[in-house]
C-alpha cells in the first residue's frame, strides 16, 4: 500500500525517486528546523522520520513478494539526507562564526 502511494505520488509529480528524496529531505528538514530551531535535533528527525519510511517500504516489499535491494535502500537514505546534513553543519559552522556573516 505504501509503495503505491509513493508511486502515484511519483506519477504525479512527475519525478523520479531519487528527486522525491532529495525534495522530501529539504522540505522535512526546514520544517523541522522552523519548528524546534536546533540544526542537529531537526536533522534527527529527518533522520528518524526516514528510517520509518524504508522500514514501512520494507514491510510492503516483504508482503508484495518483491526483492529486497540494500543498496537502493542505502540510496534512499543518502538521497534523503545529503542536503540536510550540508545544511544542518552549514548553519552550525555560520553560528560559531567560521563561516563570516
Amino acid at each position: 500500500m505504501w509503495h503505491e502511494f509513493k508511486m502515484l505520488f511519483l506519477e504525479g509529480l512527475g519525478a523520479s525517486p531519487p528527486q522525491l528524496h532529495l525534495i522530501a529531505g529539504i522540505v522535512l528538514y526546514l520544517g523541522a528546523l522552523a519548528l524546534i530551531r536546533r540544526p542537529i535535533l531537526s536533522l534527527a528527525v529527518v533522520v528518524g522520520l526516514q528510517l520509518v519510511n524504508e522500514g514501512l517500504d520494507l514491510a510492503d516489499d516483504l508482503t508484495a513478494g518483491r526483492t529486497i535491494d540494500p543498496t537502493s535502500i542505502l540510496a534512499d537514505i543518502a538521497w534523503t539526507l545529503a542536503a540536510p546534513v550540508v545544511i544542518a553543519f552549514g548553519l552550525l559552522a555560520w553560528r560559531k562564526g567560521r563561516i563570516r556573516k
